[in-house]
This record gives C-alpha cells, sequence and structure tokens, in this order.
C-alpha cells in the first residue's frame, strides 16, 4: 500500500512537471483532474476548470469535433485531434485514452495535450518560404537569361572596367568614363600608378599567388574588391591576360565587372537557404527532390523518419514508385505524362511505411530546372491517413444512414427548403405502414398546404433549417386514415444544405403508461410521505433520489425543504461505517437492523436504525439503495446509560470501601464485595457467602444479641416497609470491638427478590462525632467569653445568633438583635449604611472583604469607632456570614491625636527648610570677604606672616571658610531637592575628561595622605549629562575615599561601558563598611562615627549630605549608585551606572 502511495505520488509529481496538459473527466466530460501547465496553455484559471464541462474551453465548432472524439474514446478507441483554446488562440494536439477503474469499466478520459501553436506557426512559415523557393526558382531562370543577354551588351558597350597594366603593374589605360562612375577616379588619379595600392588588404596579400598564377598561365580570373574613391570597397569580378604590344613589351588587360548586388544577392541567398534548409528539415511535411531519372536526389530526413520510418541512406538513388501501393502506382505513368506536359499535378496515394503499413498521402509535385539546366521535381507530401479513414468512415455512415434512414423503426419524412417554404421528397417504409400507405398522396405537396392549421410545425420547419439546429417536441396529431389523435414525438433534424429530417415516433402508449405511472408515483409518495419513520432512495455510493419529510426531521431539517441531489456521503460522520453499510449492502443486497452513526446539519451526533436493500440495473450491477431510517439516540443512549450503569454499579460493587451484601428473604448470604474480607479479617468472602446471618452472628456469645434484632429488621424489609439506618457494636475475631452502620432496602434481580446491605464502618466517625462535641463545647465557650462581639447573619441579613460581647459593644441586648435585619437597626451611621449594603452582597457573591473601619451608634446614642472582620462559614447546608466586631474607639481617638501632631511637624519642617535657606543665603553673604581676604593674605604676603608667626593662624581661618562654604552649598542643594528645584543642564560631555578633572584637583590631598590613585579609563567617553553635577558626585567619592583610606592606600577608578549603561567605580583599600552602614549610608544627615582602635586616620569631618545630594543627581539623570563592601578593613566600592 505505501509503495502505490509512493509510485502514485511519483506518477503525480511527474504529470504535474509535464510541459504538455495532463487532464482527466468523467463520463460526463466534466474535467476532474489538469495538471498547473492547464492555466497557462488554456488561458483560464484552475478554478473555471476544474469540475466545468470541457465543452466551454472551445468555440462550437472545435467543441463538435471534440465532443466527437470524446464519444469514440468512451467506445474505447484512443483518437488524436487538434483543437484550439477559445481563451488563449493556441492550438494542441490531444490524445485521449479511456479512463478506467480496477473491474476495467470505462468511467471517464484521459489524455495529453501538447501545444503546436509554434509548429503550426513554423508550417505556415514553411508554406510560405515553398511558394517563395517557386517564385525564386523562376526569379533565377530568369535572371540567368537576363545576365546573359546584359552579359553580351556590356561586352559590346564596354561598361566594364578596363585597364593596361604594364610589366611592372603599373596603370597605363583606363576607360575613364566607366571608372568615374562606377569607382569615381579620373585617368589623371589613375595612370601611373600601381594597381595593387587599390585592392584590398585582404586580397593583397594574395597578389603573389595571382601574379604566379598569371605568368605560368598567361591569364587569370578572380573576384576581388577595389576601393571606392569615397572609400568604400566594391566588388569585382576581374579577368586579366597577358599579351606584347607591337614594340615587344609585356602589357596586361585587365577586365573587371561590378559585381558587389550580386554578393550581396548571394549572401541574401546563402541566408534563405540555410532558412529554408532548417524549415525543410523541421517541416511536418515530407519533401523530396527527384532528378531526371525519377530518382531521388533530396529528402528532408527528421520527417522522413518520424512519418514513414526511412533515413537518407534508405532513399537516395531510389526510384519512389517501389514505395507507392500497387493499386496507386497503376496510374503513375498518366501523373508523369501530366507533370511533363502542365509542370505541376496534385494527388494522393498510399506511401509504404518502414514496418510494412500503408499511409496515405497528398502529393503536390512541381516541375523546375536547376542551373545547369537539369530537370527536376519537387514533391511535398503531407499524411492525410486519419483524413482517409475519417472520409472512409462518412461514406459508410452515409450508406448506413441511407439504409437505416429506410429501415428504420420510427415513421421519418424529408422535407426540402423551396424558396420560403418546403416540399416532402422522401419518407421510410415505417411511415408508408404507419399511414397505412396514405402518405404517398402527400409526396411532393407543400407544407404550407398540409399544415395551413398547424403554424406551430411549419414555424419548427423554418427554425430548424435557418438556425440549423436539431428541435424535439411532443405533438398531438389527428391521423385521417386512422380517424384517431395520436401521441408523437416530433424531432426535426437539419441536414446541409436544405433538407429537414423529421421523426414522429408514436408515443401514445408511452404517454398514456407515464400517466397512470404519475399516479401511481403520487400514491407511492403519498405512502412514502405518511410514514411515521424516515424513507429515502439514492443513487449507489451517489445522490439522494427520493425522500420524506420524516428523513428531513430525523436529520434536523426543515421538512419542507428538498434534498434530493445531496450527496449521501456528507450526513455519514465515519468513513469506516459508511464502507461497511455498502460492503453488506454488496455482499448481501440487503441490511436489517444496521446501526450507524450520522450527524445533522447543525454537527449534533445522532444513532440511526436502517433497513435497506439494493437495486441492480439490467446488467446485475448495484444501481441503487432504498430503505428506511428510524432515529434511536434516545433508545440508543438509555440502552448504553443502563450497560454503563450496570458496569458502574459492579465497579463500585467491588471498589466500594462498604460491605456491599444480597441476602435471600431467609438471611442466606449470596454474594457480597471484597471489602468484607477487610473488615472481618477474613481470607477470602467465599468462606462466608452461602451461610445464614444467625449462623454467622453465633460464632462469638457477644454478638448473639444482634440476632434478633436483624430478624426484626429483615421481616420489616420483607413486608416491603423502609427502616432506618442502624448503628450497632460488632466484637470482631480478633478482639476488638468496632461500630457499624446497616442500611438495607430491597431489590429485584431478573425475577428473584433479595435483600441488598450496606454495611460501613463508622467507628472513626463515632471517635471524631465526640471530639466534635467537646470540640463544640469549647468553641462555645469561646464564643460565650471571647472579649470580641461575634454575630451571625443569614444571607437576607437576619441576625441569627450573638454573643455576650455584642451587648458589652453597642449596648444592645441579644433578644434585641435575634431575628433583626440588621438594616433595620439604627445603629449603623448613615455614611456607612451605602457601604455595608455593597459589601455585604459582594461577600455573598464571593468576594473576600479585609478589615473594615466604621462608625456604630451605641444605644446610648453616642457614636462609637469599630473594626469588622468577615468570614463566609457553613453550617449544616446554609451558608452565614459571621462578623467579628472589635470597638477601637480609642485607638481612633490617639490616632487623631497624631494626625493633629504630624500635621504640626509638617508645619515645623517647612520652618526649618524656610530657615536653612535664609540661613545659609545670610552665611554665605559675609564668608565671600573672609575666604577671599584670606586667599589675599596667603597669595601675597605669606612670607611676612610666617616670620611674624601668624600663617598657620590664617591657614586655619580658611580652611574653616572653605569648610563652612562646602556645607552652605550642600545646604542650598539639599533645600532645592525638597523643593523640586534642582534641574540638570544636560549636553554632550567626555565623562573620562570629568574624571581626570576631579582627580587632579584631589592631588594635594592624595599626596597629603601618601595614597596611591589609579585611573583604569578609556581615553574618550562621551554621555549626555550635566557636567557640573557629575564633577560635583565624582569629587564627593573621591574625598570620602581618601579620608576613609589610610596612608599608602590605593584608590581606584574604572570606567567601562556594561550593555547599555555607562559604569563608573570608585574602590578604595581603606575602612570599609559593615551592612548596617551601607543601609543608611545614601540618607539624609547620615554620618557614620567610628571611635574603633586603629582608626584614627580616618577624617570624620562631614555634613552628612554628600552622597544623599550625589544619590538625587544620579537617580536625576535616570542613573543608579550604590556601595559594595565585605565588611570593616576591607575596602569599599562605590558604583554609579549612568544610560548611554
Amino acid at each position: 500500500m505505501k509503495n502505490n502511495r509512493e509510485s502514485e505520488k511519483q506518477y503525480r509529481n511527474f504529470l504535474e512537471n509535464l510541459n504538455d496538459i495532463a487532464y482527466e473527466t468523467d463520463k460526463f466530460g466534466n474535467i476532474t483532474y489538469c495538471n498547473k501547465i492547464t492555466e497557462e496553455i488554456s488561458g483560464l484559471s484552475m478554478d473555471k476548470i476544474i469540475g466545468y464541462n470541457f465543452l466551454h474551453l472551445f468555440s462550437e465548432e472545435n467543441g463538435k469535433l471534440a465532443l466527437e472524439n470524446f464519444t469514440k474514446t468512451l467506445n474505447g478507441e484512443s483518437p488524436t485531434f487538434e483543437l484550439t483554446f477559445i481563451n488563449s488562440g493556441k492550438i494542441c494536439q490531444f490524445s485521449n485514452k479511456p479512463l478506467k477503474n480496477d473491474k476495467e469499466e470505462i468511467i471517464g478520459v484521459s489524455g495529453i495535450a501538447r501545444d503546436i501553436t509554434e509548429r503550426k506557426k513554423v508550417e505556415h512559415e514553411l508554406k510560405i518560404y515553398q511558394d517563395h523557393l517557386e517564385v525564386l526558382i523562376n526569379e533565377k531562370t530568369k535572371e540567368l537569361k537576363k545576365s546573359e543577354e546584359n552579359y553580351r551588351i556590356i561586352t559590346e558597350t564596354a561598361n566594364d572596367l578596363i585597364r593596361i597594366l604594364n610589366d611592372q603593374f603599373k596603370i597605363e589605360y583606363v576607360n575613364e568614363l566607366t571608372h568615374l562612375r562606377i569607382l569615381g577616379y579620373s585617368k589623371d588619379e589613375m595612370i601611373g600608378k600601381f594597381a595593387g595600392i587599390f585592392m584590398h588588404p585582404d586580397e593583397y596579400e594574395q597578389i603573389g599567388k595571382y601574379a604566379f598564377e598569371f605568368r605560368k598561365y598567361g591569364s587569370s580570373s578572380r573576384e576581388g574588391r577595389f576601393k571606392h574613391k569615397n572609400g568604400i570597397w566594391i566588388w569585382m569580378d576581374i579577368k586579366s591576360k597577358r599579351y606584347f604590344d607591337n614594340e615587344g613589351n609585356l602589357k596586361v588587360l585587365t577586365i573587371s565587372r561590378e559585381i558587389t548586388d550580386r554578393k550581396k544577392a548571394e549572401q541574401k541567398l546563402k541566408e534563405s537557404e540555410e532558412r529554408y534548409r532548417i524549415i525543410m528539415e523541421t517541416a511536418n511535411d515530407l519533401i523530396r527532390v527527384l532528378n531526371d531519372k525519377v530518382e531521388i536526389e533530396y529528402i528532408n530526413e527528421s520527417t522522413h523518419l518520424r512519418i514513414l520510418g526511412y533515413s537518407k541512406d534508405d532513399l537516395i538513388g531510389k526510384f519512389p514508385g517501389i514505395f507507392i501501393h500497387p493499386d496507386d502506382y497503376k496510374h503513375m505513368s498518366k501523373y508523369v505524362i501530366k507533370l511533363r506536359k502542365e509542370g505541376y499535378y496534385q494527388r494522393e496515394v498510399r506511401f509504404k511505411h518502414k514496418n510494412g503499413t500503408w499511409i496515405w498521402m497528398d502529393i503536390k509535385s512541381k516541375m523546375y530546372f536547376d542551373n545547369e539546366g537539369n530537370w527536376k521535381v519537387l514533391t511535398i507530401s503531407r499524411e492525410i491517413t486519419d483524413r482517409k479513414k475519417a472520409e472512409q468512415k462518412l461514406k459508410e455512415s452515409e450508406e448506413k444512414f441511407k439504409a437505416l434512414f429506410k429501415g428504420g423503426p420510427v415513421p421519418t419524412y424529408t422535407w426540402q427548403e423551396v424558396g420560403n417554404d418546403f416540399k416532402l421528397i422522401n419518407y421510410n417504409n415505417a411511415a408508408e405502414k404507419f399511414t397505412l400507405g396514405d402518405v404517398k398522396k402527400y409526396l411532393g405537396l407543400k407544407a404550407s398546404e398540409m399544415y395551413k392549421d398547424r403554424p406551430e410545425i411549419l414555424k419548427d420547419l423554418h427554425s430548424c433549417l435557418e438556425k440549423k439546429i436539431n428541435i424535439t417536441r411532443e405533438v398531438k396529431y389527428y391521423i385521417n386514415i386512422l380517424k384517431e389523435e395520436k401521441d408523437l414525438l416530433a424531432k426535426y433534424s437539419y441536414i446541409p444544405p436544405d433538407l429537414v429530417l423529421v421523426h414522429t415516433e408514436d408515443i401514445t402508449e408511452r404517454i398514456n403508461a407515464e400517466q397512470k405511472l404519475r399516479e401511481s408515483e403520487e400514491n407511492y409518495r403519498n405512502m412514502i410521505n405518511n410514514l411515521d419513520i424516515g424513507f429515502y432512495k439514492g443513487e449507489f455510493k451517489g445522490k439522494l433520489l427520493m425522500h420524506n419529510p420524516v428523513l428531513n426531521e430525523i436529520l434536523g431539517i426543515d421538512p419542507s425543504k428538498n434534498l434530493i441531489g445531496s450527496e449521501a456521503s456528507k450526513f455519514f460522520i465515519n468513513p469506516e461505517d459508511q464502507e461497511i453499510y455498502y460492503e453488506r449492502l454488496i455482499n448481501q443486497g440487503f441490511i436489517k437492523n444496521f446501526i450507524i452513526q450520522l450527524k445533522k446539519v447543525n454537527g449534533e451526533k445522532i444513532n440511526v436504525e436502517i433497513n435497506a436493500h439494493m437495486i441492480y440495473n439490467i446488467e446485475g450491477k448495484p444501481k441503487e439503495i432504498e430503505g428506511t431510517a428510524v432515529d434511536i439516540t434516545e433508545k440508543y443512549r438509555l440502552e448504553q446509560k443502563l450497560k454503563d450503569s450496570e458496569i458502574k454499579y459492579r465497579h463500585l460493587f467491588e471498589s466500594s470501601p462498604y460491605v456491599i451484601g444480597l441476602l435471600d428473604l431467609k438471611g442466606n448470604l449470596i454474594d457480597c464485595n471484597n471489602a468484607v474480607n477487610k473488615l472481618l479479617y477474613l481470607q477470602s468472602k467465599e468462606d462466608i457467602i452461602g451461610k445464614n446471618f444467625r449462623e454467622l452472628f453465633s460464632v462469638t456469645n457477644k454478638n448473639k444479641h444482634l440476632i434478633p434484632i436483624f430478624e426484626r429488621i429483615s421481616n420489616i424489609i420483607s413486608n416491603g416497609d423502609n427502616t432506618e439506618t442502624f448503628e450497632f457494636l460488632l466484637n470482631r475475631s480478633i478482639g476488638d470491638v468496632i461500630w457499624l452502620s446497616l442500611d438495607c432496602s430491597l431489590i429485584k434481580i431478573e425475577k428473584e427478590t433479595l435483600i441488598q446491605i450496606i454495611i460501613q464502618d463508622i467507628t472513626e466517625r463515632k471517635s471524631f462525632e465526640q471530639t466534635l462535641k467537646r470540640s463544640e463545647e469549647k468553641f462555645r465557650f469561646l464564643f460565650e467569653n471571647t472579649p470580641s462581639s461575634i454575630l451571625l447573619i443569614n444571607p437576607e441579613g437576619i441576625i441569627v445568633d450573638c454573643n455576650p460581647a455584642t451587648e458589652k459593644i453597642t449596648g444592645y441586648k441579644k433578644q434585641e438583635l435575634i431575628g433583626r435585619n440588621y438594616r433595620n437597626l439604627s445603629a449603623i451611621a448613615p455614611k456607612y449604611i451605602e457601604i455595608a449594603d455593597s459589601l455585604f452582597r459582594e461577600f455573598f457573591e464571593g468576594r473576600e472583604l479585609h478589615r473594615l473601619d466604621i462608625q456604630l451608634y451605641h444605644k446610648e446614642n453616642r457614636l462609637i469607632w469599630v473594626n469588622l472582620q468577615s468570614s463566609l462559614v457553613k453550617i449544616g447546608e446554609k451558608r452565614y456570614l459571621q462578623l467579628l466586631m472589635n470597638d477601637i474607639t480609642e485607638r481612633k481617638n490617639a490616632e487623631a491625636l497624631v494626625k493633629e501632631e504630624i500635621k504640626k511637624l509638617k508645619e515645623l519642617d517647612q520652618i526649618r527648610k524656610n530657615l536653612i535657606i535664609r540661613v545659609s543665603h545670610e552665611l554665605k553673604t559675609p564668608l565671600i570677604p573672609v575666604c577671599g581676604g584670606t586667599e589675599l593674605l596667603l597669595d601675597e604676603y605669606e612670607e611676612k606672616l610666617l616670620e611674624k608667626g601668624i600663617s598657620e593662624i590664617i591657614r586655619m581661618i580658611d580652611r574653616g571658610g572653605r569648610r563652612l562654604k562646602s556645607l552652605i552649598n550642600k545646604l542650598l542643594d539639599l533645600s532645592r531637592l525638597e523643593y523640586g528645584m534642582l534641574s540638570l543642564e544636560k549636553q554632550k560631555s567626555n565623562l573620562s575628561e570629568i574624571i581626570k578633572e576631579c582627580s587632579a584637583d584631589m592631588t594635594f590631598l592624595i599626596k597629603n595622605r601618601d595614597i596611591t590613585l589609579n585611573l583604569e579609563i578609556p581615553d574618550n567617553f562621551y554621555l549626555d549629562i550635566d557636567a557640573m553635577r557629575i564633577n560635583q558626585v565624582i569629587t564627593n567619592l573621591l574625598s570620602n575615599a581618601i579620608k576613609n583610606t589610610p596612608p599608602q592606600g590605593k584608590i581606584s577608578v574604572f570606567l567601562e561601558k556594561d550593555n547599555n549603561w555607562a559604569k563608573m567605580t570608585v574602590a578604595d583599600t581603606g575602612v570599609g563598611l559593615t551592612k548596617e552602614e551601607m543601609a543608611i549610608i545614601f540618607n539624609r544627615f547620615s554620618k557614620i562615627e567610628r571611635n574603633e582602635k586603629g582608626l584614627e586616620y580616618i577624617d570624620i569631618t562631614g555634613s552628612g549630605l554628600g552622597l544623599f545630594i550625589s544619590k538625587e543627581i544620579i537617580d536625576l539623570h535616570g542613573g543608579k549608585i550604590w556601595v559594595e563592601s565585605k565588611g570593616r578593613g576591607l575596602g569599599s566600592n562605590f558604583i554609579i551606572e549612568l544610560p548611554i
């Protein structure tokens, strides 16, 4: 099967890649398959081809030919024919073959169509070239004669170029007028010149050869090119002869004739002959040339090989008569005489193929003379075998038609057009018999006379002839000779050029039978339509032909809708079921109670019971199916449900954790499940099956008291009454006691009445109930004694329970609340009523409710604050809202007091901010002269101050002023940040340069502390940043690193690209940070005090604002800053990331 599929796939791939059309049709001419190339050749898209009849691809005339060959193919023939696509205009050669199924039955047509449009064009061009060749032959013959005449005139009038050369080949004489006319040179331009200078360079190289020939033979003849005065080259035919003048001097006479036109003609002729040769070689016609001995001299070999199978070697030199059929050869001499006399003849003969068969050819022969005057015959032969066969068939068909006309069983009359009327000119034997010979007297009469009271008959005669169509019509006609009206089927057929054939079949009996059949079918249809089950009749594996409304209802379709023509297969769900359905019909001829799944039009699956039988054609092959259908979906579903229920019951019976048993009415155990083994510690349930319950309870004395109880229960059940679940203690054989529950019921299995018992081990439940009882007592104690108010409210809003704490919080007694709707209480403050209602509804719809603070009215009419918590609880089958309520009035009052204090603190904070701004500005103004004065004193008078010993005091004032200035600037930045007034002025800046500048500013401090600073940064790193603020951040980080790094320590700055970030790290080998310090280091006024031993080198001066302000600046840039440290004494890494 797999190989078949692969083979079929390869076959399909082969067809799809063909350059020819591959096609398949069904028996009705509908195209079922074609390959891709069809679209290109036909000019139609695939959706306009597949499923359509092939006739729409061709014109009416081509369609007739296509239909004729389609019919031949269905009759087992394999015709080849040519058609033109109406859409694209392309001509194709079609080769049809019958398409057969596995049983070798013809089910359609397949074939290949080759596009021969180009070949047709070549054939047409060949015909043109053949005609042209014929003209050329005649023209050349005339030219030859004319050339001879021209030569005589030229010789006489000396229009040729004549020169005389001396022994040095210099020109001594020219006929000037001719040279002027042909070459443009005068005598003066040529006399005394070496003749070689006028020759073409290619030919001048051969002058030695010409001189040798001339000296040896005394004359020479050649063709060469002479240079015209205007520079072009003129072809000349040059003849030279040696002679001696009267003085004995050697001279050379040359006579040159211009042959430029001839050379061009020869070139064109050569090209034409080459084209002609190609056309002849590729032509579809056979082309031969015969000599005067009637022997074959030339053939177009490829065409001869293809049509007759002969090569050139098989034919050249042979007499063509040996290949002609003996019957046709008899007339050969007559054709030869006609050819010699008229120069042309045409005939049809049979040529012998190399394989021995005879091929009909249409031969056209024409006599001509070649350049040497030899008699030749050109023959062009076209294969007409198919046409001859068609003519023979047509002839046979005409003879058959004549015989059928006369001997046909249907009365037939022949009418001939006469002017604007028709005349009866013939009739057949059946017509004579049908009219009892009365037709004879109408022979020769006109139709207008015979049918003057039947204009519709005259109209049909005219329409048939004028429109050249066939007309079929049922008519009623009164036959005078029979004195009876007959129903006739009249068929009018056009016979070119002026005849109309009228067949008049007597269908009176058929019409009567059809009427009876219609009445019978109507009764049959009424009976079918009144059936209460679905009825259908359809083609075998095909379409519905008949159905009743009940079938529509089964399929879920409007009963009034007609389903005739619908494919039956579309209602099947499983293809396998469909195959079984057809297989049984084929094998048995019928199916009975066949259940199958079908689908309604809405896709719903239904189970249908079908009863049907096969109807066969006259050949005994399946033709139609007739059957009934009943929708058994519900019945099937119930049966399946019952079956499933039995399976489930058996499964439940065996897998149930409860002991299930069956007792007869005497108390004998008929059956039980395996759960009894675990309950009673048995090896197998077979140990107790068959025993009476009295015997089982008698095994130990401790259980004997159960026997009378079970007897009473058995009697109640046997009488058809119900009993409640019975719970009892059972002493087991292993020595323990367990609680069991027993449920009994009366059931019927087939015809036997039995008692079904279900025993459940409820020992754990009993234990749980005891535990639950104790738990409920504890819950009740908690409920009554908890300090929180607890209320239970049902879905209608009714309070069903509350604890004593509720009275303490609300002032309402329990009896005042139970049974009342919370909405009707005046306890909820008005502004919270809608909120409470909304939350109450949402809670019961499944929304979770978190804590909620609301105000209630105490019974004493004072407002209190309460906190509510709620949850859904289930008691039995009912749901309740459990509300937990705590009095939070004191807490709310405290929160109000805290809010008031916070408000006051915010006001104080605002005063602080304003004070910082005012103080910063006030302090900054006097600092300017202080810092400027100290700087001037140190710059101008440092040596004098040093002598007087006060320079150090001035330096102390300078350092203090600078620290105070830095503190004021940081306080101003802090204020700008708090008010959101710190803005950035970004522009593209080189971060590497900023780092270098900051490092240079720290040079004095670094040297003073004896610290090494290492920069690992690129030369350039451009970013869109506020350069001044980033300088401030880097300076702060470097300053901190210097302060916290001991002498001989190391500080490193790194800058690199990390994905879309610029990453800068300031790493030191200083004191390091703990986790607690790292957590607060970027906070405002965060100043870390380190008083441990060994940290005396740390500079603890600072405001605690530097890193806070640095972080804010980095955040404003959209960046990140953080610190990493492994702990005390292990250094720190401050890392900044800025977006690129």
